[in-house]
Order: C-alpha cells, then sequence, then structure tokens
C-alpha cells in the first residue's frame, strides 16, 4: 500500500541526515528510461520541497497505482543513486538498523545539528520502541496526562491543589470527580515506567521557575518531570517563556523515562490512520522524555548571553510514586472526608494498595532510590569536565538563542 511507501521514504530521509548523505529516487518509465522522482536530502528546507514533489507525482499517479493493485514500493519499480551511480534499494529494515545504529551514539547537541524535525524525531522513537506494547488503557493514560490532566496529576502529587480554582472546580467536585482517575493514571504511568528503562545515559533539558543564580545544590519533584531531549525547542518554544532558566539533567542508563512521542506513534498504527499522503500524520511534537518523581543535584550554574540562567545537574535519587500517593491521601484526609465522606478515604486508599500490589517489594523499595551514591560520582566527574568546557557551552548556547 502507499502508506508503506510513504514510510520508506521518510525513513530514508531521516537516514540521510544522520549520515549526511543525499540520494535520488529513480523510477523506470513504461519505456525503461529512468527519471528522478524524489529527492532524499541532508537539508531538511530541501527535503520539504522535494516532499512536495513526490506528493504531486503519487496524487497525478494514484488511480493507476490503484488500479494495478500494486506499488512502487511492494514491485521494486525503482532505484536509488547517489549521484554517481545506481543502487539497489535499502530495504526498510535496513534503514531502521542503520538509524538507530546512528541514534545510539547521539546527544541532545547531535540531534539538534542532525536537522531532523520534530515529527522525524517521533518516528526514530517509534522506530526504537516498535516491539514495546502498549493497550489502549496505557495509551489512554499516557493521553490523559499529556493533554488532559497533567496540572491534576502533579498537583496532586506536589501537593499543590492550586489547579483546582485557575480551573474554577469545586474541591467537593475534584474529589468525587477527578480523584479516582487521577491515581489510575499514575499507577498506570508508574506500571508504563517499566517499559521504558533507558539504555544509555543521556542529557534531557527542562524549564523551572526556580533557576536563577540563587539556586541550590538540590531540586526536588515529587511529580513526573517534563523535559525535552532537543535543544532547538528553545528557538520554538521555551525560551519565549518567562520566569526560569533552563536545566541540563543528566540521566543515567537504567533510568525510567517514556518518550512521550511514542503515544501518537502507537495511536497512529492503532487507528490505521496512515492513509496514501501520510494525512493526519503531522503537526508539532515536543520531542518530550517524561522522567519519574527524583531529587536532582545541580552542579554548577551560569548565566547565557541572553540572560537566562542555566544549570547543569544529575538525578541522584528516584522516588517513588505509591509512597508519595499514599503521603498525599493522608495530607488530604480532612478534605476528602468533607467532600466525599469517610467512605469515599477508604475507597482512594484501597485504590491506591491495589496499584502498590501489582509492585514488588524491590521496586517500591530499595531499587528505587539508592542511585545517590553511583550517581554522585558520576556527577563529581562530570562537574570537572563541565567546568573546563564552560566557555563552550556558553558560545553553543548563543548560537541556539
Amino acid at each position: 500500500m502507499f502508506g508503506e511507501y510513504i514510510d520508506y521514504i521518510t525513513k530514508l530521509g531521516i537516514y540521510c541526515k544522520l549520515y549526511n548523505k543525499q540520494f535520488s529516487l529513480l523510477r523506470n518509465d513504461e519505456k525503461g528510461k529512468s527519471s528522478e522522482i524524489f529527492i532524499a536530502t541532508n537539508n531538511y528546507a530541501e527535503f520539504r520541497k522535494q516532499g512536495n514533489n513526490f506528493e504531486n507525482f503519487m496524487m497525478q499517479n494514484a488511480e493507476r497505482m490503484k488500479k494495478a493493485q500494486m506499488t512502487l514500493f511492494d514491485d521494486n519499480e525503482f532505484s536509488l543513486s547517489d549521484g554517481e551511480e545506481e543502487i539497489p534499494p535499502l530495504s526498510l529494515s535496513e534503514l531502521r538498523n542503520a538509524i538507530l545504529e546512528k541514534f545510539s551514539t547521539m546527544d541532545a547537541d547531535d540531534i539538534a545539528n542532525s536537522q531532523i524535525s520534530q515529527y522525524e524525531y517521533r518516528k526514530i522513537i517509534g522506530m526504537q520502541y516498535q516491539d514495546i506494547t502498549l493497550s489502549q488503557e496505557d495509551i489512554k493514560a499516557l493521553s490523559l496526562y499529556k493533554h488532559g490532566l497533567f496540572d491534576y496529576i502533579n498537583g496532586f502529587l506536589r501537593g499543590d491543589l492550586s489547579c483546582i480554582n485557575e480551573r474554577k472546580l469545586s474541591e467537593e467536585t475534584f474529589i468525587k470527580d477527578y480523584m479516582p482517575q487521577i491515581i489510575e493514571c499514575i499507577g498506570r504511568i508508574s506500571e508504563i515506567q517499566k517499559k521504558f528503562i533507558s539504555t544509555k545515559d543521556m542529557t534531557l533539558i527542562r524549564r523551572d521557575a526556580r533557576i536563577n543564580e540563587n539556586i541550590g545544590e538540590q531540586l526536588e519533584y515529587d511529580n513526573f518531570v517534563s523535559t525535552s531531549a532537543n535543544p532547538r525547542l528553545f528557538t520554538y518554544a521555551l525560551d519565549g517563556i518567562k520566569g526560569g532558566g533552563f536545566l541540563f539533567i543528566k540521566v543515567p542508563k537504567g533510568t525510567p523515562v517514556i518518550p512521550m512521542d511514542i503515544v501518537t506513534e502507537k495511536q497512529m498504527i492503532s487507528e490505521d490512520s496512515i492513509n496514501v499522503f501520510g494525512g493526519g500524520d503531522i503537526g508539532y511534537e515536543e520531542s518530550e522524555m517524561l522522567m519519574s518523581m527524583c531529587d536532582i543535584e545541580v552542579n554548577n550554574h551560569y548565566q547565557a548571553p541572553n540572560g537566562k540562567t542555566m544549570a547543569n545537574a544529575t538525578i541522584v535519587r528516584q522516588k517513588n510514586s505509591i509512597e508519595i500517593m499514599e503521603k498525599r491521601l493522608e495530607e488530604m484526609r480532612d478534605m476528602i472526608v468533607q467532600y466525599g465522606g469517610q467512605e469515599k478515604l477508604e475507597e482512594l486508599r484501597a485504590q491506591v494498595q491495589a496499584i502498590k500490589s501489582q509492585f514488588s517489594e524491590q521496586e517500591i523499595g530499595k531499587a528505587t532510590i539508592n542511585v545517590a551514591t553511583e550517581n554522585k560520582d558520576k556527577a563529581q566527574i562530570q562537574v570537572q569536565r563541565d567546568e573546563q568546557l564552560l566557555p563552550k557551552e556558553q558560545d553553543s548556547q548563543q548560537s541556539i538563542d
């Protein structure tokens, strides 16, 4: 089907950008003459321009292709040229393996310099985790966090319910209608995190209102922590937000980190919504990476040329969502009883205990918190490196502001 071909040229374009190559895609006409129908290139602007040419070609020939019940991709009616010679097409499997091999070696700056778009980054995430199964309930929970209950979930976990007033919601409605759903989402996201354990050290980026020149040595997050893997968001979004500075968080291998773009990818697959021209499969993405509750140690900070405070930090302790939920329910006990009665309190407690039963004692206790010593040692080594590279980092920051 044409959807497969769209998938192929998307992967081919990503491959060219990551490996700094350019291919012309050729097709033989009825007389055996080769004609260029698409260019996959390492330059994003050129890729989009040629991509439009390809779409026009497909639209002009769609009816004939449908009648023939075949596609260019399935019948290998095309070849690739690197500018010097024609070569057999790379298979989808070969493209995926090459993309993931290269991507596994890339840090945040490499990703930004590669010129891959947010859409293409999402496609890489889809390739990376295509073998991980997410149920419809999993997808729903992640979607609710991303698009609907973000402030309620994190507000509850932090013990800050100002979101109730901001949304002009009554406390009674919040307790009765939202609390069960919030707890369910937290439990399911905590369960999903087991599937997404980082396989390499990485640096993720976060804006935090607490990042300023008077910042202390440690930041605590009792909530899920939204970060980005792409520094280019400074230009597109983050740098336009007033207040606070930017935190570059060193995340060690083995840390639970959910790539939130996987939600859209899994939805696309489950809804079978990729049509001939890829309709419905575009739009702005955030390269969001969702970390679990944690403590972060600030290793150093400096002022960027634009006046923003930048801080380098490392995760030193992972926290447990179940313990935090239990603590918050006790803190909210009087409020819950007032608006929902003792029965509602017991119902919510039982809901948390049911979630707790799905985790082993190791997952709830030692394994989730005892990373401090090892990470602190890594942090000290990195601090020394950062201090030596600080002027370079400032120059790099100026180039993306």
